[in-house]
């Protein structure tokens, strides 16, 4: 686009580079969208193969490479076509989380509660039940300010819809789902803002796990879940999608997604979000 807006104004006021560059960005918009589900799809097929044959025909690390590969170019894809689709196309006004496209003063706060309250609806729909939530934050170069940074909203809605996923998850079925909220231990989130890092943690008293099943919780055919039914459109887990993605949105902008379990107590799991994505 940046070279059609080059060309001679007079060629540029034509109905014809009009058309055109009309049809290049509904080209692009069709593309965007098409593509959505293809995170659930690859999912889907992995669980069908898996099922199908016992184990996967692959080696696990070699899987991983390749789907590693595959979400971080869909990854770069989809936030270029969609800071494109914002700038050229007509479209409804998204919800913060719908569009994968950068924020210059993200409201950190605001995508977290969004977030609880949605992956909150999920569980308390499945278990009639949900724990509530206590947050906390530090802003250390404003203190008492709350805290923007440049990012991703929808990057940040990814990973703590997911993370807040699983914390209600383990926490209903560890403590009983007839526990009501008030009942349930709560999951406790606190973000803090230094010179190079937003770290955002995310706590639970869900039982944790062993020490040595940490890392096939990043597998991308690994579930605790049983499959969910095929009507479920988001469903609360068991397409083994859910850490291994998270934490790809966390290595695009230089950041990185640490879980530590203790188990027979509960979990933390921390986000870092680089605050200057290119300080070293």
């Amino acid at each position: 686009m940046k070279e059609i807006e080059c060309l001679p104004e007079a060629l540029l006021n034509t109905r014809e580079l009009r058309d055109v560059t009309r049809w290049f960005s509904e080209t692009v918009r069709h593309i965007y969208f098409r593509h959505s589900s293809v995170v659930e799809t690859v999912a889907e097929g992995l669980i069908d193969l898996k099922s199908g044959r016992g184990e996967l025909p692959i080696p696990h690390r070699q899987l991983q490479y390749f789907l590693n590969r595959f979400y971080l170019m869909r990854i770069s894809n989809r936030m270029l076509m969609n800071q494109h689709i914002m700038k050229f196309c007509k479209l409804p006004n998204f919800a913060m989380h719908d569009c994968d496209r950068i924020d210059a003063s993200c409201n950190v706060e605001a995508v977290i509660e969004e977030a609880f309250d949605a992956a909150q609806f999920m569980c308390d729909s499945k278990y009639l039940t949900a724990p509530r939530m206590e947050k906390f934050f530090h802003n250390a170069l404003s203190i008492g300010e709350p805290i923007h940074v440049a990012y991703s909203p929808a990057h940040l809605y990814h990973m703590t819809f997911e993370l807040f996923k699983n914390a209600l998850r383990a926490t209903v079925e560890y403590w009983g789902v007839d526990k009501s909220p008030f009942e349930l231990p709560p999951v406790k989130v606190s973000f803090f803002l230094g010179n190079s890092d937003l770290t955002i943690k995310i706590r639970d008293r869900g039982g944790g796990v062993p020490r040595g099943q940490i890392e096939k919780l990043f597998a991308y055919h690994y579930t605790t879940a049983p499959r969910p039914l095929k009507d479920d459109r988001c469903p609360m887990a068991g397409l083994g999608y859910g850490l291994p993605l998270s934490r790809l949105y966390a290595w695009y902008f230089h950041g990185d997604l640490v879980l530590t379990s203790y188990e027979g107590h509960g979990s933390d799991a921390c986000i870092y979000i680089k605050v200057w994505p290119y300080d070293n």
